[in-house]
């Protein structure tokens, strides 16, 4: 006679172990895309931008490159590599743009703005490029940059822009 339960057992067992194994490999697999993700988007849980304007100037940093604007009627300022185009479109409201190259991926620029408060207003951009940290291994190819914003201030205002190395 043969004995069905006992070997039955035995592959209902083996299927079982077999299931778990696959189970735990895919929530392996699947963690470490998440963490992967985490930690691509940046350590200190920021979203990757690194813009700190103090609240003088409204920005909208969406990373478009080609956003539909019309920027040869724009006036520009070029220093260290970047370009600030910048347009009065009415009602105390100015367009701009800022564009450059990095050095690699692993490099940021941070975005400091001020109005000045006389008259006519006097508007400053101050880029500061920030490296990468010390433990970080970059690719070496070149970073394009392109940040855009509004900042209010009269017709008459005047705009330059300070690139910091």
């Amino acid at each position: 006679m043969v004995n069905w339960g006992r070997d039955n057992l035995k592959f209902t067992i083996m299927k079982k172990s077999t299931i778990i194994y696959i189970l735990i490999a895919l929530i392996v697999v699947v963690g470490g895309v998440a963490l992967y993700i985490y930690l691509k988007n940046g350590d200190d849980g920021s979203s990757g931008d690194s813009s700190n304007n103090g609240g003088n100037v409204p920005s909208d940093n969406d990373g478009i490159k080609d956003d539909g604007r019309d920027y040869a009627t724009y006036k520009s300022v070029e220093k260290d590599g970047f370009k600030l185009e910048y347009k009065y479109v009415g009602e105390s409201t100015w367009d701009y743009r800022i564009t450059g190259s990095l050095p690699n991926p692993c490099y940021d620029v941070k975005v400091d703005s001020l109005v000045r408060e006389s008259y006519p207003e006097q508007v400053v951009f101050n880029l500061t490029v920030v490296g990468p940290k010390k433990d970080v291994v970059c690719a070496q190819v070149i970073k394009e940059y392109s940040y855009r914003g509004v900042f209010n201030a009269s017709e008459k205002a005047s705009v330059e822009m300070n690139v910091v190395n």
